[in-house]
């Protein structure tokens, strides 16, 4: 039985809410960093040291996302998911409060492993209930999870302003994600529903995917050309939104004396501008076509980044705040929406965009931390704009399908 439009939206609603509690979960963790740093006295190096280390985690969960949620269902991963990471919430929490660089950095390793496989998750589920919806709406998926990263952001702001405890904030934060999003998922379509998705005709191996047990399914994104270079331009385009994770507020308080509060709401700023590009990102494309749009706001990152760097007043770092916003609004969301064209191809194609675009969260934060050591946290920022030049180039493999009907899409088209 096809999946009714009641159900549909309801499991957007749903999407809607899991990005909105990943972004807000991240962004609130985020906007301690700088306190967590102080707590345990680190370098810049040392950082990104352990932001390396933890980057194993999501090493475990990521490639493996595709076959998990195919298998188990996404409302059983999504759950696993947060639980894992509200886990590493507290851990990462109790090694800041007792100086314990060990145990923080296995609270960042779980935070990653629940990340990945709960952010892996919800992509996937954006892709099916694209298709159950029967429009383009990836990208507006996609602005809720910067919604969530702006509240969590100026949350943050206020905590550090006005001097709420670090564990509080951190163990609140723990117990509300796990109650939250795991209500969410509830409304998530069932396997049996992803099932009823009738799938578009695909080319090539795709024909033939719905015959394949998951990880057949997988082997087959693999072998796909488009697939795989659809997710480097995604993983080139990646650090540039990852970065400010882990590096802007850092950036603003070391290179341009930000006090932390002011640091977050300069990072909230970043998120708003993200937030209104993805918003208008429908209209965008309808006018522009995909990559004439990912061209023009990945070339706005390049200004942006390079401003962040030089700057030499808060005021034109501020303009290049907004400039990297814009550019990092869409390569995401715009791959994630190309991949999902065929139901029973979209975990596994989303999943080979998830592992490669992890390149960009394994290589980026320990690089760009030995980087720092040497030039400071916002002169490294400029090295961010050397892979965007890549993601330029590939934006052509993204097809601009503007005038073409939900149902009448092919994949390759």
């Amino acid at each position: 039985m096809p999946v009714s439009t009641a159900r549909a939206h309801a499991s957007l609603r749903a999407t809607c809410v899991v990005y909105v509690c990943l972004g807000f979960g991240t962004s609130a963790w985020l906007s301690r960093l700088p306190d967590v740093r102080d707590n345990l006295g680190l370098t810049p190096a040392t950082i990104g040291t352990m932001l390396l280390i933890a980057s194993l985690g999501s090493l475990l969960t990521l490639p493996t996302s595709g076959p998990i949620v195919t298998t188990i269902g996404a409302r059983a991963s999504g759950r696993i998911g947060v639980a894992i990471w509200a886990m590493g919430i507290g851990c990462a929490g109790v090694g800041a409060l007792n100086v314990s660089i060990l145990l923080a950095t296995a609270g960042l390793v779980m935070i990653a492993a629940g990340n990945g496989l709960w952010g892996a998750t919800m992509n996937i589920e954006a892709g099916l209930v694209q298709a159950a919806v029967r429009r383009t709406v990836v990208p507006v998926i996609q602005a809720m999870y910067a919604v969530g990263m702006l509240g969590g952001a100026l949350l943050g702001a206020l905590a550090a302003q006005l001097g709420l405890p670090l564990g509080a904030h951190l163990f609140g934060l723990a117990v509300l994600e796990l109650i939250a999003c795991g209500s969410a998922v509830g409304f998530y379509l069932t396997k049996e529903e992803v099932a009823a998705l009738a799938p578009v005709q695909d080319s090539g191996e795709g024909e033939k995917a719905s015959s394949e047990k998951p990880k057949g399914l997988t082997r087959i994104a693999w072998r796909e050309k488009q697939t795989v270079l659809i997710a480097l331009m995604v993983m080139s385009a990646g650090l540039m939104e990852g970065a400010p994770n882990d590096w802007l507020n850092l950036s603003m308080v070391d290179g341009y004396g930000y006090s932390t509060a002011a640091a977050s709401a300069a990072f909230a700023f970043f998120l708003l501008m993200m937030t209104i590009v993805r918003f208008a990102s429908p209209r965008l494309e309808a006018r522009l076509g995909s990559p004439r749009l990912l061209r023009i706001t990945f070339s706005a990152a390049v200004v942006g980044l390079l401003l962040v760097a030089f700057a030499p007043h808060h005021g034109l770092a501020l303009a290049g705040i907004a400039l990297w916003g814009i550019g990092s609004a869409l390569g995401f969301p715009l791959g994630i929406s190309a991949l999902s064209v065929d139901p029973v191809m979209t975990p596994a194609r989303v999943s080979v965009l998830s592992t490669v675009n992890y390149g960009a969260a394994l290589i980026g934060p320990p690089l760009l931390g030995l980087i720092a050591d040497h030039v400071g946290y916002h002169r490294a920022l400029a090295f961010v704009a050397v892979p965007v030049l890549l993601a330029i180039v590939l934006a052509g493999q993204v097809p601009d399908r503007r005038g073409i009907k939900r149902t009448d899409l092919v994949f390759g088209d």
